[in-house]
């Protein structure tokens, strides 16, 4: 039988800071793409495009800033850089 071999330092775990960068970037890229998507879909027809719209725009303020300033109080309170 072939098995992997197990290392005792091999973590499953993704670290926060990762996770964090990664919304960050997904917020900033959703805020920089919103006005492609008013652009290609038109103004809201309905109210249910108009409330998606604006959870999705509400969402990315949220995420974008939100972690970019969660991040630097970290840092500064930490010491990291």
């Amino acid at each position: 039988m072939d098995r992997e071999p197990q290392h005792p330092d091999s973590d499953d775990d993704i670290p926060v800071a990762e996770v964090s960068s990664w919304l960050e970037f997904g917020g900033w890229t959703t805020l920089a793409l919103i006005p492609m998507l008013y652009l290609v879909n038109g103004p809201a027809v309905s109210q249910d495009q108009l409330v998606v719209r604006c959870g999705l725009i509400a969402l990315a303020i949220i995420l974008g800033p939100g972690f970019t300033v969660a991040r630097k109080v970290r840092t500064t309170r930490t010491g990291n850089r």
